[in-house]
């Protein structure tokens, strides 16, 4: 995995362009992030590790060129136990606005139980400066989907959206600060081979995403149809195509501010564990750790 962060530079004639603002490449890749050790916000199944721990498990690993990022695929763990051992990193710079290049090979493959996310976050208390899903899926579902998560005060999308579809419109996951919408504003996108074992056969590819004040857009590229732009000094999102998901209609910029990029791979939780009857009945009859170590003893739970 590689990732880029360029700051916006807006020109006398409102022209937009781009500078590197942040490089997150090999052995430099863990210095720019923090290790979430804490229980899990989303209940699953899972036991986050420190850097040192990630480290001496085999977790974590880079070169001059990629870093992995993996969860104990090997041993078995009881359901009295915290979890499985995984790995959250959390970037130790915020972002407001920007165009985010990530390059990804593979990523962890479809298998129940398994909820996979590279994302952005705001400050507590959830969701107040936003939250932004690049990529999220979890169990067996094939394609990803991009969502927003905003907190008090309306934003909705509507309108054009790109060469996807809306799903789901209302983004505010809270009034007065009480949770009343944890699903969020999602788009569908059109693309194939952008998650889980169709990505990781394919040798993956790159997510771009570009927030500004007032839209955040997405665009995803399979391996080597990535536009020479991306690139190149200073990129042009003009030369990037039609979008494949466009959230228009919020008002990104007071609702979307100072985000830390997350990547994390976890079991089961608030998503993963009731999204279908198999897995309800798994969870409610105490066998669902079984699960987990079914997803896990059978594929590549990696970055």
């Amino acid at each position: 995995m590689k990732l880029t962060i360029w700051t916006a530079l807006i020109t006398a004639v409102s022209a937009q362009s781009y500078r590197l603002t942040d490089s997150y490449t090999g052995n430099n890749f863990f210095s720019k992030f923090d290790f979430f050790t804490g229980d899990d916000p989303n209940h699953g199944f899972v036991d986050y590790q420190s850097q040192s721990s990630a480290q001496s498990r085999g977790l974590i690993s880079s070169t001059s060129d990629y870093v992995i990022i993996a969860a104990d695929a090997t041993n078995v763990y009881p359901r009295s136990a915290r979890g499985r051992p995984s790995v959250r990193i959390e970037s130790i710079n915020s972002y407001t606005t920007g165009l985010f290049v990530a390059d990804i090979e593979h990523m962890p493959g479809n298998a129940c139980g398994i909820w996979p996310a590279f994302w952005t976050l705001g400050s507590d208390p959830w969701p107040q400066n936003g939250e932004i899903d690049i990529i999220e899926e979890i169990n067996l579902n094939a394609n990803n989907q991009y969502t927003l998560h905003s907190g008090d005060g309306a934003c909705s999308i509507s309108g054009y959206s790109g060469a996807g579809r809306i799903s789901s419109g209302n983004c505010q996951t809270t009034n007065n600060g009480n949770v009343v919408n944890t699903a969020g504003c999602t788009i569908q996108p059109p693309s194939v081979n952008n998650y889980g074992n169709n990505f990781n056969n394919n040798n993956g590819g790159t997510y771009v995403m570009q927030w500004t004040n007032s839209v955040i857009n997405f665009w995803f590229f399979q391996r080597g149809q990535q536009p020479e732009t991306l690139t190149s000094g200073s990129p042009d999102v003009g030369q990037l195509g039609t979008p494949d998901a466009s959230f228009n209609g919020c008002d990104i910029g007071s609702h979307f501010r100072d985000n830390r990029l997350i990547i994390n791979t976890n079991f089961c939780g608030d998503w993963g564990k009731l999204t279908n009857s198999i897995n309800k009945y798994l969870y409610l009859t105490n066998h669902f750790s079984q699960l987990v170590e079914m997803a896990c003893t059978h594929h590549s739970v990696r970055w």
